[in-house]
């Protein structure tokens, strides 16, 4: 759905309807991606701690892919600002 967040009505100092719901879903958006940031974060923890004995938690702890667990967390941000783009066009 395309939607033009400064359209407005009659006067140029408030949002029109369809405005405020653009707005509205800025904030869904963000919101979404806040969440998804926060279940994303807690992955490593899970496979690392969950799996194996406790003596290889450490081999575990060294050997997990952290730099595409970095460029994953990154990416909800590019994610992010791209889908309000579009969705604000």
């Amino acid at each position: 759905m395309m939607i033009n967040i400064a359209q407005c009505e009659m006067d140029p100092d408030r949002l029109s309807v369809s405005g405020v719901h653009a707005v509205q879903e800025i904030l869904d958006t963000i919101e979404t991606a806040n969440r998804l940031s926060k279940v994303i974060a807690v992955i490593p923890f899970f496979d690392i701690f969950l799996k194996g004995k406790p003596h290889e938690k450490l081999t575990n702890i060294a050997s997990y892919d952290w730099q595409g667990f970095a460029l994953v967390m990154r990416s909800i941000n590019d994610v992010n600002r791209k889908q309000i783009e579009k969705n604000c066009v």
